[in-house]
């Protein structure tokens, strides 16, 4: 039995372990994860490097982590999903196991679509849309991403099994349930602390949207094209960004001033990524229905070795940053957004380094 889990480990926590354990159906269970690399979905860079938190994710569990491109990992959960799950799914996995906090809520109500593309069209939040295409019954973020996945999968006509686990809390973790969660530990550790339910030694200087605040503002106000090329862009955004700016000290008061029924927080972030890596809305339309065309493998154990090994004539398998730069330098491919997402990525971190 092979099982997919997609994750982004920003940080892995002890949620997390939770999850592969109950991942696995038995120990001769090949667990595969497709990550979020350098940017991750709520739009936002990666706490750290891909390369050091799937090294931490295979020393606790997980045999193989895969890349997800940036071009399908800075998406709306939709697009986010059908991304991962096509890597998943060239992968060869079995079935797909995600994490949930209302596990049995996908079977009561069915998903209106109609209503779901009417609320979305209406400038309604994908939470929102998604209550009201619903029948009013409101989704957790991760029940919201697990009905994109199994979307995915029945538009693929793919027979592999979609179910969730329970995402219980913590195991023998001293923080308040509702402060369990990814976002309060990135929190505290942008302050120097490195909380007791991280996973794993992440290494610093860690990343925040706060470190390319001046490289956003110069793009905005000095746009080298039309804004209304990229992604998530909505009329008035540019505007409302050039007009928020003096009165933020931080990014995200920033964003908390530039939002509105029409500019959502998430969707403000998600446009910001993609002007910053300059990265159009044709590119990402491009790759959105088309299959993988490689894998890369981020980290493995013997395990996931031996996997890749017997998947090696499905297609292109770039094992090191040399075969992939190789590949993406021969080969139309989306993972040439990776390249420039990295260095995009490490710029301020490499400023943090030469003056601490």
């Amino acid at each position: 039995m092979t099982t997919g889990i997609i994750v982004e480990y920003n940080p892995m926590h002890t949620g997390h372990l939770l999850h592969v354990q109950k991942a696995r159906t038995d120990s001769q269970d090949t667990l595969i994860a497709v990550m979020s690399g350098w940017f991750v979905q709520r739009g936002e860079p990666a706490i750290t490097d891909p390369y050091s938190r799937a090294r931490i994710a295979v020393e606790n569990g997980v045999d193989l982590v895969l890349l997800l491109p940036v071009v399908h990992s800075i998406q709306s959960a939709e697009y986010f999903a059908k991304g991962a799950v096509d890597i998943l799914l060239t992968a060869g996995v079995d079935r797909i196991v995600y994490g949930s906090e209302q596990t049995d809520a996908l079977q009561k109500n069915a998903t209106d679509e109609t209503k779901l593309k009417q609320a979305l069209q209406n400038g309604d939040s994908y939470a929102g849309a998604m209550q009201k295409a619903r029948g009013g019954v409101f989704l957790d973020a991760n029940s919201r991403l697990g009905l994109c996945y199994q979307n995915a999968v029945k538009d693929k006509r793919a027979h592999v099994e979609v179910c969730s686990v329970y995402r219980a809390p913590w195991p023998g973790s001293s923080v308040p349930v509702p402060e369990q969660n990814a976002s309060a530990l990135r929190k505290q550790m942008h302050t120097g602390t490195l909380p007791e339910d991280v996973v794993g030694s992440p290494p610093g200087p860690y990343a925040a949207l706060e470190d390319y605040k001046e490289i956003l503002r110069y793009l905005l106000f000095f746009p080298r094209e039309d804004p209304s090329r990229f992604p998530y862009y909505e009329p008035g955004l540019t505007n409302r960004l050039r007009n928020t700016y003096t009165r933020a000290n931080t990014m995200e008061e920033w964003i908390t001033l530039a939002r509105s029924k029409r500019h959502t927080m998430a969707r403000i972030r998600r446009f910001l990524l993609h002007l910053l890596l300059h990265l159009p809305q044709k590119e990402v339309l491009r790759y959105r229905d088309q299959p993988p065309d490689a894998l890369y493998p981020l980290a493995m154990n013997e395990k996931g070795r031996a996997y890749l090994r017997s998947r090696k004539n499905t297609l292109p398998i770039l094992s090191t940053k040399k075969a992939l730069r190789k590949y993406s330098a021969q080969n139309e491919t989306r993972y040439q957004w990776d390249l420039l997402a990295e260095q995009i990525y490490a710029y301020p971190i490499r400023k943090q380094k030469v003056n601490p």
